[in-house]
Order: structure tokens, then sequence, then C-alpha cells
């Protein structure tokens, strides 16, 4: 288990929590809402006033000159599928107070841990439904900003999902209580992992080791299964076969192996890990959390920062103790 999670409840450190807590003042900018503002029937004042409000990232200045943007945009608002996929957007997250709440009381965990961090600026965005996604792009960062795409978070049986036929596997991470999670397993736990691309296989899931046990640590009352991205019976499939895989990867000499189909099918996002029946997927980022928690748990000396910046994942390994039973 993660200790340093349930150390953070000692008197002092929750102190500290919830005062960098209250002076937290997470902005999510709606930029969707600014967007359906407009009147699509002669949005150039309009598109003119969101530009004036919005980073160029989002919107160009001089949108509202543009002809054939301002053709664009009229379609998109006048376009009934996004109309209906705005209004549940509306209906599911509301003001996002719930939200903020989540981020800041996450960002309090962040910044007691990373003191010299900042916090980013938040905007919201709905593109609609793309019906055929690998791996959709829930949320994506530019520069200090991060753009959380609303409509891929609409619940795993949401109709456009199931019209579109996006695969279980994915819709399962389309809930809400996933979004703020996702801000910082996606992006925010970015910052702090070594520049070098991972090359092995072990580089691959000590990388995603971190980035779950550095999750876990910002919503230290979360079920792990969530900061994880399983189900419980999935979480329980892989706390009972995790020796079965690892002995797998050692047996087939995996765990340093190269193989852009190894790393795919051992941390790739994907309905179970081959060839294992009836394995969650990522059984390969599940085994690398393990070995990480393992690591910390025997190294209490090192600080979460040190972790996540040591791109050393053999010695990881090696001075992790970590051997699954049976």
């Amino acid at each position: 288990d993660n200790q340093r999670k349930n150390e953070i409840h000692t008197h002092q450190a929750e102190k500290e929590v919830r005062k960098i807590e209250d002076t937290l003042d997470i902005r999510i900018h709606r930029y969707d809402k600014a967007l359906f503002s407009i009147n699509p029937d002669s949005p150039s004042e309009g598109l003119k006033r969101v530009a004036a409000d919005y980073p160029a990232f989002l919107i160009d200045s001089s949108a509202w000159r543009n002809p054939n943007y301002i053709r664009q945009i009229s379609g998109f608002l006048k376009d009934p599928y996004i109309k209906e996929i705005y209004q549940d957007v509306n209906k599911q997250f509301g003001d996002l107070q719930e939200l903020q709440k989540s981020l800041d009381l996450a960002f309090a965990y962040y910044l007691y841990y990373f003191p010299t961090s900042s916090v980013p600026e938040f905007y919201t965005l709905i593109e609609g439904i793309d019906a055929s996604p690998e791996a959709p792009k829930f949320m994506y960062a530019y520069n200090q900003s991060v753009v959380l795409m609303l409509d891929w978070y609409l619940g795993k049986d949401y109709k456009y999902y199931k019209d579109y036929n996006i695969p279980q596997y994915i819709r399962l991470r389309c809930e809400k209580k996933y979004v703020a999670i996702d801000c910082f397993r996606n992006i925010i736990a970015n910052r702090h992992l070594p520049e070098a691309t991972p090359i092995t296989l072990l580089d691959n899931m000590i990388e995603e080791g971190k980035t779950i046990y550095f999750t876990e640590l910002m919503f230290p009352d979360q079920p792990v299964a969530d900061i994880i991205g399983y189900t419980s019976e999935q979480l329980a499939w892989a706390e009972a076969h995790q020796a079965d895989v690892w002995n797998y990867l050692i047996e087939k000499e995996m765990v340093f192996s190269k193989s852009d189909d190894v790393i795919r099918r051992m941390v790739g996002l994907s309905p179970e890990t081959k060839p294992f029946k009836n394995s969650p997927g990522r059984m390969g980022s599940f085994i690398g959390w393990k070995i990480v928690t393992a690591y910390m748990e025997s190294h209490p000396d090192v600080s979460i920062s040190d972790l996540m910046g040591d791109g050393n994942s053999r010695k990881i390994l090696d001075s992790s103790g970590y051997k699954p039973l049976k």
C-alpha cells in the first residue's frame, strides 16, 4: 500500500493542505459556453468578443474577419448534434462547482508536495465525438493551460458513445469522476518526469507506475481503482494474477524489450492484456505501480519529487524488492 498517502492525514499535514487550499482559486473558463453565446446567424460581433477574451491557441484574434471561419462557426453552432451534446454537457456538469472543488483540493495536495509549482488555467471545449478514436483526446495541455473536452465525460452509457461504437474499455473512462484524476495522471504528472523518452518495456512500466503513484498522492481518499482506471473487478483480477503476468514477462525475456508491439500490449489502452484471458488492459502499468510503491515503501527518504525525476528504471526495480506472491 501507498503509506505516503496515509501520512498526509496527520494533523499537521492536513492543516498545511487546508491552508494552501484556502489560497487557491482555480479558474475554469467556459470557452464552450462563450462560443454558444454567439448568434449563429451573424457571428462576427460575437466572435470578435470571444477572440478578445480567449487565448490565441483557442481562437485567432482575427477570426471574426475570416469568412471561412465565420461560415464554419455558424455551421458548428447550428448543428443539432453539437447543440444536443452542449446541452448534455450543461446537464452533466452544471456550473462546474463540483469539478472546481475536486481540482482545488487536488492542487492543494500538489502544492504541498511541489511548493514551487504552478496551477494551470483551465478551459472547457466541445468538439463533438470522434466516431473512430484509437484513444480519444480527453484533454490536452498548451503551455500553462489545460483544455478539458467535456463531451468525453458524459458517462459510459452515453448514447453517442454507443452509436459511434466507442469500445467499452474506453467508455469506462468517460465518467465525470475521472476529469480531475485525468488532469493529474495525463498532464500534471508529465511536468515532473524525465525528458528522456522511455525505451524499454520496464522504462514504460516504471513511468506509468510513477504516474499512478503520483496521482494517488493528489487524491488520497479516492479508491485506487479510479486512479488506475480499473473497475473493482479488474483491480481484483490484477491483484490476484500480477505474479503470473510478471513471471511471463521474465520467462519470455520481455522486461527489457524495446519492441513497440510488446510495450503497446502491456501499457497501451486495450480491452485486455494479451495473452491473459479475462485480464484488464495495461497490466504492465499496474505492475509498474506495484514496483514503484514497493520502492517508495522501502526508501522513506526518497521524496515524490526525487522519484518522478529518477530516470533509472532498472535501479528502481532492483532496489524495490518487488516479488509478487503466487
